[in-house]
């Protein structure tokens, strides 16, 4: 069964990490499990559940909670005392990350881009390959 992968759909826009049980590191890119990719939120977990479902999860945060269940896009599917998860479509993304403030990744505004170039900063691949330039490897080639 295939998942979303989490990096492609949503990784310009929001910090995407690893489960602490997975080493992504020395894996290629491409090759980085879908299954292990997590989306930390203010208030809680998004992370793949199968197909284009993901689940969110929240702990200890009653309010949110509700708030999702009132939600007519999630379906809970775990539910405890003080835990909740729900599983939702990825095209519902949006109206749950309303609810549970994903961390979004740093973005840098073309000014400041041009001003740490002027400083001597050197972009990195990975930063590259999001924004869309190309490196000076790239450059020179």
């Amino acid at each position: 069964m295939n998942c979303i992968n989490l990096q492609e759909q949503f990784g310009t826009r929001y910090r995407v990490t690893f489960d602490p049980a997975y080493s992504p590191k020395h894996v290629p890119r491409d090759k980085l499990d879908p299954w292990a990719m997590l989306i930390p939120c203010q208030r809680g977990t998004v992370y793949p559940h199968g197909g284009d479902l993901l689940t969110v999860e929240v702990e200890g945060r009653r309010v949110t909670a509700n708030r999702l269940r009132q939600l007519d896009c999630t379906t809970t599917c775990q539910e405890g005392d003080s835990f909740l998860a729900v599983t939702f479509h990825a095209v519902d993304f949006d109206e749950v990350a309303a609810i549970m403030k994903p961390r979004r990744r740093r973005q840098v505004s073309e000014a400041e881009r041009l001003r740490l170039a002027s400083i001597g900063f050197k972009q990195s691949a990975q930063s590259a390959s999001v924004s869309g330039a190309t490196t000076h490897l790239e450059a020179s080639a």
